[in-house]
């Protein structure tokens, strides 16, 4: 046995030295191609970056040649843009190539190319900022600017084709080295081949000598090696009748018998166990075991039934002890608490459900939110579109009065879109924060839903839809805010028109039903389908999402609907019994009204009102004959038609272009009303009233102030009210309700 022993030690050391070299051998051939694979890399990325250098190029090139042509600034920008990518680029390609001194040459050779092509440019634009676009064009096309665009071309080539070639270089390498690895693990399998053969034979007949000292040993061995190798979890061992013959404490613990009662009993008696699910009872796998004479492993779901009925998961595994004739002589079976480890599996489960939940509902509010700004720059460049190209035909000054007349309504037409579109964004806005706020009323209904088909019959008879309006006789008034219930009114009437087909009817209906008011809206228009009415309250959400889309709109008017009823305590659901067969939306709000607390709306609703009561014929008075106005507001236009409606109400008025301007204008002229912007760049509109409020009596401190402005948050008009102005009013204003505002703070009678 001990000659043996020493020829498989001698094959064994031989064989590691053996192995040793050729992992030498392969370690060598794996360094070279790991470090190759990293120059690969490397030259890969300078490759791209070099790429990145030619575009930057192109790119500033074309924005120079647009700026040149066209003089417009977005041209400019992007150059300066591309011109410092172009620098950030070099930079790269400078500090990747810094081992490499032939390309940091021509890197050099290449910024300096440039620099002249970026000169010249730079007196392209000066010249065609001072001198017009033939200049300018002289410049870029003459000799020295092909002369540096020619260059430029040619070093970023050689810089390429150096890069292509240490990347064919290095790949030849990586594939020698690939080839050497590839041998070396040949050879290794080889030898580990032979040497399993060897030591298998050494080690049979080692083995055959083993076994003459191995005969007193026996059964006894074979049971407690098994047995002690398995000692860490519950251990349970049996003979070949399946009664207990070994039990440790954690079998003990978990079983809730003493080994001294447990050995010499069935296995069945003391490891009792069921399923999960169904509690009925498990086959034990000692018995399988036993049967078989082949390693039995529980089934999922198992429990372990204690002494005292409490129950524990487990998993197990049951292994037949043999002798030396192949005779099952028992079974040690070793099994462990599974308990912790399935509370584990449950809570990671748990887990990779929410943040499933979360990754589905953050990639479905990316996808609404790109969805939504590109619906958003559709829907307001549409009407901006229609009111630029209108003004332009006005400015053009040969159109004659009935083409005026089309102009201003088409332009007043838009802008009210306009208007609508970044209101319904603003109410979105406060409902996500929570700062949408109702101001409910005693009201009566019939004439809120009257007032909303009112104000939309003409689009609806443009359209060639006929309204149907059915209103049931009320016991009383309701309570509710009668503003927002138009909204929901003209929202869903709005709808109903834009999707009905010319010459179908819409049907709307109010009435009475228990404690609740029922107003319920029909068409006969494109319908929705059945899968998709769940959705059409969400917000963003629009049945066609498509680019070649026939309805406009961002997909937030229902989403208001739903709720602005809610806060009223009522529900509004959606009913179509397919695409084609139209759609009706019914609303339904207590007669009681809504019960928890309500807050003030906002501070516009009278004037709102009173612009409606008054209408166009207040345009023609002069209701502010006398009033010497200041208007101060950053953006010249703005001003400008502020200045002329005031003018045309009679006020005397002047305007100021910034804080220091309107200060000045205080001191010296002594205004009746201040009617300044709140954001200006420099000093704001805020610090304005600030610093009249610190004035002297004597040069305007009691100056009324109206702040008007697009910032139409309710934290945006406390803040207003709280430095000193009367009264803040959001842009876009209608020019009737900025009169009555002015009027109201001059306490001019309308």
């Amino acid at each position: 046995m001990q000659r043996h022993e020493r020829r498989l030690v001698v094959t064994l050391l031989v064989a590691v030295a053996v192995l040793a070299l050729n992992g030498v051998w392969a370690g060598d051939a794996l360094r070279t191609l790991i470090a190759d694979a990293g120059w690969y890399s490397h030259t890969n990325e300078v490759i791209a970056q070099i790429e990145g250098l030619r575009s930057t190029i192109a790119e500033s090139t074309a924005a120079v040649r647009g700026y040149l042509l066209s003089g417009q600034e977005p041209y400019l920008r992007s150059y300066y843009a591309a011109v410092e990518r172009y620098h950030r680029a070099s930079a790269k390609v400078q500090q990747l190539t810094v081992d490499n001194p032939s390309q940091e040459r021509r890197i050099a050779l290449l910024n300096q190319a440039m620099g002249v092509r970026l000169a010249l440019a730079a007196d392209a634009i000066a010249a065609r900022q001072q001198e017009g676009f033939d200049p300018a064009r002289r410049i870029m096309v003459g000799r020295a600017n092909d002369t540096a665009v020619a260059q430029v071309g040619d070093l970023l080539l050689a810089l390429e084709q150096e890069e292509l070639r240490l990347l064919a270089l290095r790949g030849n390498r990586s594939h020698a080295s690939e080839r050497a690895a590839s041998l070396a693990f040949l050879l290794a399998n080889l030898l580990a081949a032979a040497l399993l053969v060897t030591v298998w034979g050494l080690n049979r007949a080692a083995g055959q000598e083993r076994r003459q000292h191995q005969e007193a040993i026996g059964i006894e061995r074979e049971w407690l090696a098994t047995t002690l190798g398995s000692i860490g979890d519950g251990v349970l061992a049996t003979d070949a009748a399946g009664r207990v013959r070994f039990f440790n404490a954690v079998t003990a613990r978990l079983t809730g018998w003493s080994a001294e009662e447990a050995i010499g009993r069935p296995v069945g008696e003391v490891f009792q166990i069921v399923n999960e699910y169904t509690r009925e009872p498990v086959e034990s796998p000692v018995a399988r075991a036993l049967r078989e004479g082949v390693i039995v492993g529980l089934a999922n779901h198992t429990l372990l039934l204690s002494r005292t009925g409490e129950a524990t998961p487990v998993d197990d595994s049951a292994a037949p002890i043999r002798g030396r004739d192949g005779r099952t002589l028992g079974v040690v079976m070793v099994f462990r608490d599974v308990g912790e480890r399935k509370r584990v599996e449950r809570e990671r489960e748990r887990l990779l459900d929410l943040e499933r939940q979360s990754r589905y509902a953050a990639e479905s509010a990316s996808r609404a939110k790109d969805s939504f700004l590109a619906t958003v720059s559709h829907e307001l460049r549409t009407p901006l579109g229609a009111i630029l190209g209108w003004a332009g035909i006005l400015r053009a000054g040969n159109a004659d009065a009935a083409t005026v007349d089309r102009a201003a309504a088409i332009i007043d037409r838009n802008a009210r879109v306009q208007a609508k579109l970044v209101d319904d964004m603003l109410d979105i806005s406060r409902i996500v924060s929570g700062k949408f706020q109702i101001e409910p009323a005693e009201i009566d209904p019939g004439r809120v839903v009257a007032a909303a088909v009112d104000s939309l019959r003409p689009a609806a008879e443009e359209a060639g839809i006929r309204i149907e309006l059915l209103l049931e006789p009320l016991p009383g008034p309701i309570v509710a805010d009668p503003e927002r219930l138009q909204q929901v009114v003209w929202n869903l009437l709005a709808n109903a028109i834009k999707f009905s087909p010319r010459g179908s009817p819409v049907a709307v209906a109010l009435r009475q039903a228990g404690d609740r008011v029922q107003i319920e809206i029909r068409d006969q228009g494109i319908g929705i389908a059945p899968e998709r009415l769940p959705q059409v309250f969400e917000r963003f959400w629009q049945a066609d999402t498509s680019s070649t889309r026939r309805h406009g709109g961002l997909g937030l008017g229902l989403a208001i609907v739903r709720h602005l009823v809610e806060m009223h305590d009522g529900k509004v659901t959606a009913e179509s019994r397919g695409e084609g067969y139209g759609a009706a939306f019914i609303v339904e709000i207590p007669v009681s009204g809504p019960q928890g607390p309500a807050a003030a709306a906002g501070g516009r609703k009278a004037a709102a009102g009173a612009a409606a009561a008054l209408g166009a014929p207040l345009l023609g008075s002069e209701v502010l004959r006398g009033a010497r106005l200041l208007v101060v507001d950053d953006e010249a236009d703005a001003a400008e038609w502020v200045s002329e409606l005031l003018r045309s109400a009679g006020a005397e008025v002047r305007t100021a272009n910034s804080a220091a301007a309107a200060i000045a204008e205080l001191r010296s002229w002594r205004p009746d009303l201040m009617i300044a912007d709140v954001g200006m760049p420099g000093e704001d509109g805020y610090s304005l009233m600030k610093r009249v409020r610190a004035l002297a009596p004597e040069e305007g401190r009691q100056t009324p102030g109206l702040a008007l402005t697009a910032h139409a948050r309710p934290d945006d008009r406390m803040r207003a009210l709280a430095v000193g102005f009367q009264m803040h009013a959001a842009k876009p204003i209608d020019p009737v309700e900025l009169l009555i505002i002015t009027a109201s703070l001059l306490n001019r009678a309308l």
